[in-house]
């Protein structure tokens, strides 16, 4: 299943007066590594090669041969900060003004993909935002506990995620539209902004994969492993079964 924005773009079109193709950029939070968000990126590009992406970290190692290595990409000042392409996160309280600095004057309609910060880009009245949440940034929202633990410095970051979370509703007010890749995501967004999204479910290459007739005595999961994706849960389980 293909991510379909070929409808959308020709409404666009055929609303405007502008007697052209309109000039179309994307935004992603980072680009570090393949994952979920990236994919769907890549189909987008798919759909529209060529598009330019803005962006706050660029990493372009992994990204070689690929829909998003073959496009011009335009990172923020962060990607030229020591350590920003191993740990971008540990320059979230940046995130706000990287993101509000990309110059995105040319373009008639922008669309962003969203787990941080990347709705919160300055356009003008006369541009169209499109705006596509995974989630709102988790560790300032619904994984908020999980992330920060109690400590003698914990209240510098609670304090930082506060002051986020202040920039960021403002920010999720800036788009025209807003969407998200599930109903629980939707949820998500519903909760910080108290704005309305419209699910738009992201592509899954369901051809791939095909239930085997066999069965072993195992289980495996496929997972990076990160905090949020909650390995430890699948861990404590599979050691009480011994």
């Amino acid at each position: 299943m293909k991510l379909d924005l070929k409808t959308g773009m020709e409404y666009f079109q055929m609303q405007g007066e502008l007697g052209r193709p309109p000039r179309l950029a994307f935004v992603q939070d980072a680009l570090p590594f393949w994952g979920g968000a990236e994919r769907v990126l890549s189909q987008a590009l798919q759909v529209f090669p060529d598009t330019p992406v803005y962006t706050l970290v660029y990493n372009p190692a992994p990204f070689q041969g690929t829909s998003i290595g073959r496009t011009v990409v335009h990172p923020s000042f962060i990607d030229h900060l020591p350590g920003a392409h191993h740990n971008h996160r540990i320059f979230l309280p940046l995130y706000p003004l990287a993101v509000e600095s990309l110059d995105l004057s040319a373009y008639d309609l922008v669309i962003s993909f969203s787990y941080a910060a990347a709705h919160g880009v300055l356009t003008r009245p006369d541009q169209t935002h499109l705006a596509l949440f995974h989630t709102p940034l988790r560790q300032a929202y619904h994984q908020h506990k999980q992330f920060v633990k109690d400590g003698p410095r914990s209240w510098v970051v609670k304090w930082l995620l506060h002051r986020f979370r202040i920039w960021d509703y403002v920010a999720a007010a800036r788009p025209d539209y807003l969407f998200a890749i599930s109903a629980w995501a939707a949820e998500l967004v519903w909760q910080a902004y108290r704005r309305p999204a419209e699910v738009i479910y992201p592509p899954v290459e369901v051809e791939r994969f095909h239930p085997s007739a066999c069965r072993g005595n195992y289980y495996i999961c496929v997972s990076r492993l990160e905090a949020h994706k909650r390995l430890d849960i699948i861990v404590r389980a599979f050691n009480r079964l011994g």
